[in-house]
């Protein structure tokens, strides 16, 4: 019985992890986007390839773009795999004209969206899971 109470425990736990990290994510990407009030056309002049720990690829755009009285030149934090963008390709940015360094990219809209929904989505559900099996014992 103690058994299957600290299962349903660690995965409410894990839920509530996962739940709170998409909550994270979204006011991170809303403040963000709050505060990158202009807009301008970037040039991707370089794509970044990393590696993971696993192995993996991905593809970190490097953007130039004229903002604050002088040219930027900013690294994405969002990298991709596949590669989503290509030297010399043109790209609407929003950047915090307090900051002009600090940016966000439309087209990297919908994957924040969805990163977040996972998150949410799966905390919300083993939350869910884990309350269900603490309260009816069935795990």
């Amino acid at each position: 019985m103690m058994e299957i109470q600290v299962g349903a425990l660690i995965f409410a736990g894990m839920g509530l992890l996962f739940l709170l990290i998409g909550i994270f994510l979204v006011k991170v990407f809303g403040r963000r986007r709050k505060t990158a009030s202009m807009v301008t056309t970037a040039r991707v002049v370089d794509v970044e390839c990393r590696r993971d720990s696993g192995g993996s690829t991905y593809y970190y755009p490097v953007f130039e773009y004229y903002a604050g009285g002088r040219m930027q030149r900013v690294v994405s934090t969002f990298g991709s795999s596949p590669c989503r963008y290509q030297t010399g390709e043109e790209t609407e940015l929003h950047y915090d004209p307090e900051k002009p360094e600090k940016f966000w990219c439309e087209r990297d809209t919908k994957m924040m969206k969805l990163l977040c929904g996972i998150f949410m989505g799966i905390g919300g559900i083993f939350l869910v899971l884990g309350i269900v099996f603490m309260v009816t014992g069935a795990f």
